[in-house]
């Protein structure tokens, strides 16, 4: 079982996904800036760290990016 925890502030979004079968840490990441044209999305997976500077005008674009990273074939799980 997969589970992702989300932690929301005024202006961050922190998250983890864990594999609960095999009790580890998948992915995480962190999007700072939340509102500001200069925000920073940093996501982590599969020893791959992977980091986006870009407008995030609130947290459902935070919440966007951070499943769209989840899902890339590239940087995802």
């Amino acid at each position: 079982m997969l589970i992702l925890v989300i932690n929301s502030g005024s202006s961050s979004l922190k998250y983890r996904l864990y594999d609960m079968d095999g009790e580890s840490l998948i992915s995480r990441g962190l999007v700072e800036r939340i509102g500001f044209e200069s925000a920073i999305f940093h996501h982590i997976a599969n020893g791959k760290e992977h980091t986006v500077e870009q407008p995030i005008p609130d947290h459902a674009v935070a919440f966007e990016l951070l499943v769209k990273a989840l899902l890339d074939r590239d940087h995802g799980v």
